[in-house]
C-alpha cells in the first residue's frame, strides 16, 4: 500500500507542477500579446498561445480534480 500512496502522490506532484508550468507559461504569453510596442503579427501569434495555455492549464486543472476524486475514491473504506 506504501508503495501506490507513493506513485499517487508522486503522479499529483507532477500534475500540479505541470499545472504550474501552464499557468506561467499562459501568464507570459498574455503579456506578450498585451505588449503594445510588440508588431501585430507577434501580438496574434501571443494570443493564440496564450489561448491554447489557458485552455492547457483547465484540462490540467480538470485532471488534477479526477485524480483527486479517484484517489479519495480508492481509499474509500480503507483503514
Amino acid at each position: 500500500m506504501a508503495e501506490y500512496i507513493s506513485r499517487t502522490d508522486h503522479k499529483l506532484q507532477r500534475l500540479v507542477e505541470r499545472i504550474n508550468e501552464a499557468d506561467a507559461n499562459r501568464r507570459t504569453w498574455k503579456q506578450i500579446a498585451l505588449h503594445k510596442n510588440h508588431p501585430r503579427q507577434v501580438r496574434a501569434v501571443a494570443e493564440q498561445q496564450y489561448t491554447h495555455w489557458r485552455a492547457e492549464l483547465e484540462r490540467l486543472r480538470r485532471q488534477l480534480e479526477k485524480e483527486y476524486e479517484n484517489d479519495g475514491q480508492s481509499n474509500h473504506g480503507r483503514t
